[in-house]
């Protein structure tokens, strides 16, 4: 990994330090209005999954990009852009993300939205990076650079950002340069993200111009503060770094441990890159243990996965340590087959033409940042013989605001003598309001106190019965009387949490029911070993349901995982969530399947409880035992669904 690129998003993370945690964002979501909060709450939900459950990422900022459409919002819309390609950079999508990126500098233009500009023309410039077309890059980044220089914290990032591409075009000095002053920003700003991968570039520019031990050193420091921020991809790119510097010193105690460490770093969050370059300093471990045969064996996994997603440089590094291992293994004609391989996919060496293009940019900013400070001059020139004249405005101004204050007086006092002659009409419909603001009181009393039943429950009984859990387990007398006593107040405990659930007003939306079946059912399966693929078909419909709707639905398909888990004996399980004409929710296991139609003697307590449940909704279940089983639960709306 040649440099750890910054991205700038629209909410920069500041509202996941506020120590919300995804639960209670989500119950936050559940209970908001359809506005601009919302959105931004979508975004930060996004982030808080991003490092280790991307695809739970995407859901969310496809939902906040749904969100600004609807409500003609193009900050957010260029949120999601930001958040969103992230990802897909870090999947290895650099098409789809320059596509949006371009679409986001538009949006930004077109609406005169000039506080974002500086962050789309970053993120498209990381783009063009990835993608090897420097000197666009370069262009995006130095038309941002002016923008920001105000902003210490999106300064010292987008100095990282160049930074790597100077790495990129064999120019360390410069490199170094930039990193140095990307982490002195980052130290003035705080920001322990931006400290992390500032620490990182540097150590990655000191180990270009031959300084690997004071490298380590700030490669170390980007590690801690990868694991004390818990950002996986922050942790990700030190250990690969480190590696490579453990690699340069041919220290094996250092370099096989790091990228051993960083692959199933790079596995969880979806970084196709990563997975590359940690695969490659594995095949390197092996190589310089001379473990010949198993590298050999290791490297042809790697390079198809490295051909797979596109990684034309380690891919190139691969194959020239193929060449490498086959000399080893006295195969010398392999050895030039992989060579040949490699010089046609490595990387184009960048040529005098783009260094002095790049060159030239840089120059012409400079000339434009010195024309501006001049114009800055005029204008503050300007400004203060504007300051004289308004002065003498507002000597003007006063006397014609004493005057219109007197009409004013004059004005209020003659509408107050109308408000003194309101008619009987207006009177009556002050009492009927009155009247209204009562019953809408008494309607207010009544949740209040279902909410007081619930919490009184909640904090009662659920303290009780936690209690009565932890006694349970120090019970010193019959151990399988005292599991027993656990397991049932564990699970009275859920049981009351599922009431309270079905209580709670706030809670019943169609997004909330389908976050709780989710969420049960993840817990459930996680418990036992069983992969859950949960799929939602449809936009979810803005919906309020009636408690024994979402109560009887949320029972019927936890009953269906219920039995996945006791009878199928499946390694995964696969919720699908459809909404058309009603509510769908499928249920399909891999397991050894069950008769569509069993008889009444041997049907199970549970296959009749979910008839009943549905049968009160006047809804349905369907069963397929074609592949394994499929539960489908099908219901019309209520009548009180709005």
């Amino acid at each position: 990994m040649s440099c750890l690129l910054s991205f700038f998003l629209f909410f920069v993370m500041g509202q996941i330090q506020l120590g919300l945690s995804i639960d209670s964002l989500k119950q936050v979501i559940a209970a908001m209005e359809d506005d601009t909060v919302k959105v931004a709450t979508l975004i930060t939900l996004g982030q808080q999954y991003e490092s280790n459950q991307p695809d739970s990422a995407i859901s969310y900022y496809q939902a906040a990009r749904r969100l600004s459409e609807q409500l003609d919002y193009p900050a957010g819309v260029i949120s999601y852009i930001n958040n969103y390609t992230a990802v897909l950079n870090v999947q290895g999508r650099f098409e789809e993300s320059l596509r949006l990126n371009l679409s986001g500098i538009d949006l930004c233009r077109r609406h005169a939205l000039a506080a974002l500009l500086p962050k789309a023309l970053v993120n498209t410039g990381v783009v063009y990076q990835y993608m090897e077309s420097y000197e666009t890059a370069i262009d995006y980044y130095l038309q941002a650079l002016p923008l920001v220089e105000q902003d210490t914290h999106m300064l010292s990032l987008l100095y990282g950002n160049l930074c790597g591409l100077y790495r990129n075009i064999h120019q360390p000095e410069r490199a170094l340069d930039y990193a140095q002053k990307g982490l002195a920003l980052a130290e003035e700003d705080g920001n322990g993200y931006a400290i992390g991968s500032a620490s990182i570039n540097l150590g990655n520019a000191l180990s270009d111009v031959g300084r690997q031990q004071e490298a380590i050193q700030h490669l170390q420091r980007g590690k801690r503060l990868g694991e004390e921020l818990n950002d996986l991809n922050l942790l990700e790119t030190a250990l690969i770094d480190l590696g490579k510097v453990y690699l340069e010193l041919e220290d094996p105690a250092g370099y096989l441990p790091a990228f051993e460490a960083a692959l199933p770093l790079a596995e969880q969050i979806g970084d196709v890159s990563g997975q590359a370059y940690a695969m490659n300093g594995v095949a390197l471990g092996l190589y310089w243990e001379k473990q010949y045969r198993q590298c050999e064996r290791y490297l042809l996994e790697a390079m198809a996965f490295a051909e797979a997603h596109d990684q034309k440089e380690p891919l190139g590094e691969m194959l020239m340590l193929m060449s490498d291992v086959q000399l080893a293994l006295d195969a010398p004609r392999r050895s030039q087959v992989y060579r040949a391989k490699h010089d046609s996919v490595s990387r184009v060496l960048v040529s005098t033409t783009t260094l002095a293009r790049i060159q030239e940019l840089e120059t012409k900013y400079e000339t434009a940042r010195k024309e501006q400070e001049l114009i800055q001059k005029d204008l503050m020139l300007r400004q203060r013989a504007q300051e004289a004249r308004i002065q003498q405005q507002w000597l003007v101004a006063i006397a014609a605001g004493a005057l219109l204050l007197m009409a004013l007086l004059i004005l209020g006092y003659r509408t107050y003598r109308q408000r003194q002659q309101l008619s009987r009409k207006a009177i009556e419909a002050l009492h009927a309001e009155k009247e209204t603001t009562h019953l809408k009181a008494r309607l207010e009393g009544e949740q209040q106190e279902r909410r007081r039943i619930s919490q009184e429950m909640h904090d009662d009984m659920g303290a009780g019965l936690t209690k009565m859990l932890y006694l349970s387990r120090a019970f010193d007398g019959d151990q399988e009387a005292g599991r027993k006593i656990g397991e049932t107040a564990e699970g009275l405990i859920k049981k009351m949490n599922e009431i309270i659930w079905t209580m709670n007003d706030d809670e019943n939306t169609l997004d909330g029911l389908v976050a709780r079946i989710h969420g049960t059912a993840a817990e459930l399966l996680d418990n036992v070993g069983i992969a859950l693929w949960f799929t939602v078909d449809d936009e979810l419909p803005a919906l309020m349901l009636p408690q024994d709707f979402r109560r009887g639905m949320y029972l019927a398909v936890k009953e269906a995982v219920h039995n996945a888990i006791k009878h199928s004996g499946a390694s995964e399980v696969a919720i699908t969530v459809c909404t058309d004409g009603g509510l769908t929710i499928t249920v399909r296991d891999d397991g050894r399947g069950m008769p569509a139609e069993p008889p009444v003697k041997t049907q199970r307590n549970g296959m009749k409880n979910m008839q009943r449940h549905l049968a009160a909704l006047g809804g349905s279940l369907t069963i397929d035992a074609s592949e394994g089983t499929a539960l489908r639960f099908q219901a019309p709306w209520p009548p009180s669904a709005e």
